[in-house]
């Protein structure tokens, strides 16, 4: 499956203060990154193994 940006932007939007995508982005900071040992699945449908 490949990268669907409107489908990462529903996802982050409800979590956001802002309702402007490119404002709620400025909202989440990177905390720290976990390596899955399986893969998993990014809200915009890309395959991953990297959650952060």
């Amino acid at each position: 499956m490949e990268h669907n940006f409107e489908k990462l932007k529903e996802h982050i939007l409800p979590l956001s203060n802002a309702t402007d995508f490119y404002q709620a982005k400025n909202e989440w900071k990177l905390v720290g990154v976990e390596i899955n040992e399986g893969w998993d699945n990014c809200p915009c449908g890309q395959s991953i193994k990297e959650l952060c």
